[in-house]
C-alpha cells in the first residue's frame, strides 16, 4: 500500500533535523570524530609496520595488539589479548604502571623509554609514544624496539668517558716528577680507561725486562722479571706491536704464570719497556682497547722521556764529569739537609777531608791525563768501600770531601778501610812507578753544635794536612 506525501510541514521539520544533524556531527569532528578515524588509519598502516602498536583500555588491559609486537615480544596475538600492559613491563611495577596510565589520562599524550619483557625472560629497550581518546576511553601506543641504538648511544658514552679519562691521565703523566709515580700513574689509568684489574708495567734494564708496577689485583709472583729474548712481552718488545688476544691459542709465544689467564693485551712503552693486560675471561678485550691502551702508554713513554732527560740534565748540574762524583754545587745544595737530619736523629756527622799525595809530582811527570787517571781511580776506591749514604764530593782539585752521617763518631773505621782499599790497588793495578797515597782529615760536627759548617770544614782541612805532612 502505497504511503501519503508528506505535508509541507512535515517536510520543513524533517529539513530541519537534517540541519541540526550536520551540525552536530561538525561539532564533534574536531575531537572525537577526528581521533576515531586516526585510530582506524594506524590499524590500517601498522599492519605492515615495523613498529609495535597497543590499544589500551582505561586499566591497563590489552584491547588490541599488531603482528609486529608479538614479533618484538614473542607472545602471539591471543597470548598478548590476555594481558594487561604491567604484564609486559620490566622495569616498572604494577602500580607505578597504573600511575603512567592515569597521568597520560590527564596529559593526553607522553614518550618515554622504558624496558619490556619478553616471553622467553629477555628485556628489551623501547620507546613507547601513547595517546588517549577520551571518547573511547582508551589508550593507543606506538612501540619501538631501541635496543640497539640504546647499545649504540651507551656505546658511544662510554667511549666518551674513556677518552675523557685518557686525557686526564695524560694531564697527571706531565706532571710527574719520577719515574715512580708516572709508573704507578699508569697502572691506575689503565685500570679505569679499560676496566680491568691484572696488569704490569715492565721496564727494560740491561737485556731484561724488570717489573716496576702492577695492579693491586695482581697475585703475588703472576708478574716477574724476564728476557727480552723470549715469551710474548719480549715480542711485544722486539716487534714494537700491540698484541690483543682473546684466548692464549692465538698468541702461542705466551708464558702465562697462572692457569686462569684467558685473554689479554700486550702492548710496547715505546723503546723503554712492555704494559701487559690479562683477563681469566675470554675475549675480554677489543681492538680499541688496544689502541686506547696505546695512546696511554705513549704519553708514559715522553712522560717517562722527560723524566730521564730532566734527571739527567740535573745529574750533569751536580756531578764532577771526570769523576762522576758530587761536586761542590751538590754539597751546597745537601749540607743544611745533613745537619738537619743530624739534629733530629741526635747523630753526629763526620766530614773526611782527602788530598792526593804527591799530585803535582804525577801531572809534573806524567801528565795531566795520568793525573785525571789517578783521580779516576781514587773516585772509584771510595765509592766501593763507604756506604751509600754517604756522600762523595770533589771539592776542587785533587781534594775530596766525603760526608759521613750517623758514624757515632767512629770515622777511623771508615779512614782505615779506605787506606787499605788504596794499598791493595797499588799492588793489584798500578798506575805510577810509586804508590799512590792519601793524605785524610776527620772532623765531627755534633747536634746543637756552635760552630759554622765552615769551620767545621776547616778542621778537617788542617788534620789533613798534619797527615800529609806525616805521610809524604
Amino acid at each position: 500500500m502505497k504511503g501519503r506525501s508528506p505535508s509541507e510541514e512535515e517536510l520543513a521539520a524533517l529539513k530541519q533535523r537534517v540541519t541540526e544533524l550536520e551540525l552536530s556531527l561538525r561539532q564533534r569532528q574536531p575531537s572525537d570524530v577526528i581521533q576515531q578515524q586516526r585510530v582506524e588509519q594506524y590499524v590500517t598502516i601498522l599492519a605492515t609496520t615495523s613498529d609495535g602498536f597497543w590499544r589500551v583500555d582505561g586499566n591497563g588491559r590489552l584491547l588490541d595488539v599488531n603482528e609486529a609486537y608479538c614479533r618484538m615480544s614473542g607472545y602471539s596475538r591471543e597470548e598478548l589479548l590476555r594481558m594487561s600492559v604491567p604484564d609486559l613491563e620490566a622495569a616498572e611495577s604494577p602500580d607505578d604502571t597504573v600511575r603512567h596510565v592515569r597521568k597520560i589520562k590527564e596529559s593526553g599524550s607522553d614518550r618515554f623509554e622504558t624496558k619490556h619483557r619478553t616471553k622467553e625472560g629477555r628485556a628489551i629497550d623501547v620507546e613507547v609514544s601513547t595517546t588517549y581518546l577520551p571518547s573511547a576511553q582508551e589508550l593507543i601506543a606506538f612501540v619501538r624496539d631501541i635496543s640497539d641504538s640504546r647499545r649504540t648511544r651507551e656505546a658511544l658514552e662510554q667511549e666518551k668517558l674513556k677518552l675523557e679519562r685518557l686525557y686526564r691521565a695524560s694531564s697527571q703523566l706531565a706532571a710527574c716528577a719520577t719515574e715512580h709515580d708516572a709508573y704507578q700513574l699508569t697502572v691506575r689509568a689503565a685500570e679505569e680507561i679499560l676496566e680491568f684489574t691484572l696488569c704490569s708495567l715492565d721496564i727494560v734494564e740491561g737485556d731484561r725486562l724488570v717489573v716496576k708496577a702492577t695492579s693491586r689485583e695482581l697475585p703475588p709472583g703472576a708478574s716477574t722479571e724476564s728476557s727480552l729474548d723470549e715469551g710474548l712481552s719480549g715480542k711485544t718488545y722486539r716487534t714494537g706491536k700491540t698484541y690483543v688476544f682473546g684466548s692464549l691459542e692465538e698468541v702461542p709465544e705466551a708464558l702465562p704464570t697462572r692457569e686462569e689467564f684467558r685473554s689479554g693485551i700486550s702492548s710496547p712503552i715505546g723503546d723503554l719497556g712492555v704494559f701487559q693486560v690479562v683477563s681469566t675471561q675470554a675475549k675480554a678485550f677489543t681492538e680499541d682497547d688496544g689502541r686506547l691502551l696505546e695512546l696511554l702508554l705513549r704519553h708514559t713513554r715522553e712522560t717517562t722521556k722527560r723524566i730521564r732527560l730532566q734527571q739527567e740534565i740535573r745529574e750533569q748540574a751536580i756531578r764532577d764529569p771526570l769523576t762522576s762524583v758530587y761536586n761542590r754545587r751538590f754539597f751546597n745544595e745537601v749540607i743544611q739537609q745533613e745537619l738537619d737530619r743530624s739534629e733530629r736523629y741526635a747523630h753526629p756527622v763526620a766530614f773526611l777531608m782527602i788530598d792526593v799525595n804527591r799530585f803535582k809530582e804525577t801531572n809534573d811527570r806524567f801528565g795531566h791525563q795520568m793525573g785525571d787517571r789517578v783521580l779516576q781511580a781514587v773516585a772509584q776506591v771510595l765509592r766501593q768501600n763507604l756506604r751509600q749514604s754517604d756522600t762523595i764530593i770533589r771539592y776542587g782539585g785533587d781534594e775530596f770531601l766525603v760526608i759521613l752521617p750517623e758514624t757515632n763518631g767512629k770515622a777511623v773505621v771508615a779512614v782505615e778501610r779506605i787506606r787499605a782499599a788504596v794499598a791493595e790497588r797499588n799492588v793489584q793495578n798500578p798506575l805510577l812507578d810509586f804508590p799512590v797515597t792519601l793524605a785524610i782529615g776527620v772532623a765531627h760536627w755534633y747536634p746543637q753544635d756552635p760552630r759554622t759548617i765552615e769551620s767545621v770544614l776547616h778542621e778537617a782541612d788542617r788534620t789533613m794536612y798534619e797527615d800529609k805532612r806525616t805521610s809524604c
